[in-house]
C-alpha cells in the first residue's frame, strides 16, 4: 500500500538500520507548498516512521488516498472489455456514427479519426471491424484525394 509523506520544506533523509546499509531519499517538491514523498515499501515506510524528524519535520499525509488498486482494477476491466470487444462488427453509414460510436463505446480518440481508413484502423486496435453500409466512390478512394479522372 503506498504512503505519502509530506514536509513544510525540500526534505533530503538518508535511511538505513546500520552504517553499511542506507538509502538517500528526497522529497519531491510540490508546487501548492513544501514536499512529499510516496512509497510502497514497507521497510521503507518503517524506516521513515522511525526517524528522528518523523512528526517534527514530516509527516504522513492523512489525506492521500492509495489510487494503486483502483488503477490494477481498471486495468482489469479494461482487459475484460477488450476481450468482450474481438470479433463485434459494427455498421455505420457514415463517419460522424463511427466516430462517436468508438469514441463514446471505446474510448478512442476523435482526433485520431479523420477518414474511413484511420476509423477502421482505430477500431481495429479496440478488437472492433466496421462494415461500411454505404459504399461511395469517394470513399474508396486514397486518403490523397486523387480519383478515376486525375489518371490520364
Amino acid at each position: 500500500m503506498n504512503k505519502r509523506y509530506i514536509s513544510g520544506t525540500c526534505l533530503s533523509l538518508s535511511l538505513g538500520s546500520d552504517a553499511t546499509s542506507y538509502r538517500h531519499i528526497a522529497f519531491e517538491p510540490q508546487m501548492e507548498r513544501g514536499s512529499a514523498y510516496v512509497t510502497d515499501d514497507e521497510e521503507e515506510q518503517a524506516e521513515l516512521e522511525a526517524h528522528p524528524y518523523f512528526g517534527t519535520y514530516f509527516e504522513e499525509d492523512p489525506y492521500y488516498t492509495d489510487n494503486s488498486e483502483a488503477v490494477e482494477k481498471e486495468d482489469k476491466i479494461e482487459e475484460a472489455h477488450a476481450e468482450k470487444s474481438e470479433g463485434v462488427v459494427l455498421s455505420f453509414s457514415n463517419e460522424s456514427d463511427a466516430k462517436e460510436a468508438l469514441a463514446t463505446d471505446y474510448g478512442v480518440g476523435r482526433s485520431n479519426m479523420r477518414s474511413r481508413k484511420s476509423i477502421e484502423k482505430a477500431a481495429e486496435s479496440v478488437g472492433v471491424k466496421i462494415n461500411w453500409t454505404d459504399v461511395s466512390p469517394s470513399a474508396t478512394d486514397d486518403a490523397d484525394g486523387s480519383d478515376d479522372t486525375d489518371k490520364e
